[in-house]
This record gives C-alpha cells, structure tokens and sequence, in this order.
C-alpha cells in the first residue's frame, strides 16, 4: 500500500517550523507536496529550485512555500491555503509565471523529478500543544517528525479521545516544546493523522520526545496501548528544513 508520507512544502510552511506551523487557535489549510527526485538529480534539483525561487523574488511571485528534504530522495513543499479553491489558483500562477519568466528552467526543474503527489493537511487546533516558557526558539526548529497513525474507520472517536489526552499530559508536565496534530484531506490515505514534533536536529528532539514519555509514567504507557488499538498502520516521517530552497513574499 501506497502511504501518504508527512512534510515539503514546508511545513513542515511548517509544517514543521515557523513559516507555516506555528501555533494559533485557528484552523488551518496546507496543500503539500512530496517529491520523489531522480537518484543522480539531486544536485541539480536544488540548484534549479534555488534559480526558481531566485526569479519568484525578483517577480513578486505572491504565494510563500516552505520546502523541506525528508531523507534519500524525497522533498515535500507546503503551501497555506485559505481555501480549497485557492489550490488551482496557486499552481495556474506558478506555472505562467515560470512561462513568462524562463521556459528551459521549468523543464530543468521537471527533468529533476521521477514523481510527486499533492494532498491536502489541516490541523487540529483544540488538540495543539503551545508551552507556556518554550525550550526553543522557532528559528532553531530545523527537525521535525511527523508520526504518521493511519486510523482503522470507525475508530476515529477512540484515537482522538487518546490525543487529547497526550496533549494534557504535555502541558501538565510543562513540555517544553509545540506539539502539532494535524490531519489528512484531499489526496491522503485517510482516516489519518500526523503528530509534530520539533527538535534543533535529530539528536535533540529524540533526547526530548524520551524525557517527555518518561514523565508520563504508567498513564502514559495505557494511553500509548490505548492509542496503537484504533491504528492500521504507522510510519514515522523525518523532515530537516530548507530555508535555501523556501520562498517568502513577504
């Protein structure tokens, strides 16, 4: 089975990071991309996408993206939407303005890629964690994971009762990092849900996730058991931000 993997765009625009995931009470829309790039193209791929991103600039290109790269071949592009409707209109942009600008780049750009599926994420806001003293800046949350639960239907309900209470235990052990719940749409292989986590690098976020589980204790192994019954299926998602290869309108 074909999964829906978690990232590019960016949030991770943020996803996974401060340009798209940062923490707020509303709920919010992304269109993202994985990219899967040619094994002997990755050179050329960033490069190219840095000439891209070099020409949205200098063209006022309104749409920001966050790019992130997800180990071996894969890159995910995240665009916010404000609506679904907005998803035609930022990929009719993208493409006439690389039309305009420089025809070869986009083939170059293409040339790079082997395949890539859009899906759409949306988040959950009444089940994000926000600490009240965070432990790191957002301009240093340069990893993060996505732990992809591919719900069993019908158990929906069940999962989401077991999220809300890890996020409850996050804030009444004073974590000291965001955590995101965020959700499938259009594309995805739903029921399915992606937890965020955040970490200065790989290292870093693992030492934390561990003192987290830790102060949990008993209650936290029955909510893990609890949460591993309504699943089926799993997979983990590493994400390392780009800035080089993001774009900002702003």
């Amino acid at each position: 089975m074909q999964k829906t993997k978690a990232l590019l765009l960016l949030v991770l625009v943020m996803f996974l990071t401060s340009v798209a995931f940062s923490q707020t009470t509303e709920k919010r829309l992304w269109m993202a991309t994985e990219i899967i790039i040619k094994s002997d193209q990755i050179q050329n791929y960033e490069a190219s996408l840095k000439e891209v991103v070099k020409l949205f600039k200098e063209h006022e290109f309104p749409y920001s993206f966050s790019v992130f790269r997800s180990g071996g071949f894969s890159y995910y592009m995240f665009f916010k939407l404000k609506s679904l409707e907005e998803w035609d209109q930022i990929l009719s942009k993208a493409y006439s303005t690389w039309d305009k600008i420089d025809p070869a780049l986009f083939e170059k750009y293409r040339n790079c890629i082997q395949s890539y599926k859009r899906f759409t994420i949306s988040d959950i806001p009444e089940l994000n964690y926000s600490p009240t003293s965070q432990r790191i800046s957002q301009d240093e949350m340069n990893y993060a994971i996505w732990d992809v639960m591919y719900v069993e239907m019908g158990k929906e309900v069940a999962f989401m009762k077991e999220a809300k209470k890890f996020m409850e235990l996050a804030n009444q052990n004073e974590f000291g990092d965001p955590v995101l719940m965020l959700q499938g749409g259009i594309g995805a292989d739903n029921p399915v849900y992606f937890g965020v986590l955040y970490g200065k690098d790989d290292i870093d976020m693992r030492q934390e996730n561990r003192k987290l589980w830790k102060s949990f204790g008993e209650e936290g192994s029955k909510m893990y058991q609890n949460i591993l019954s309504t699943l089926r299926d799993r997979e983990m998602i590493e994400f390392w931000f780009r800035r080089d290869l993001s774009f900002s309108n702003e």
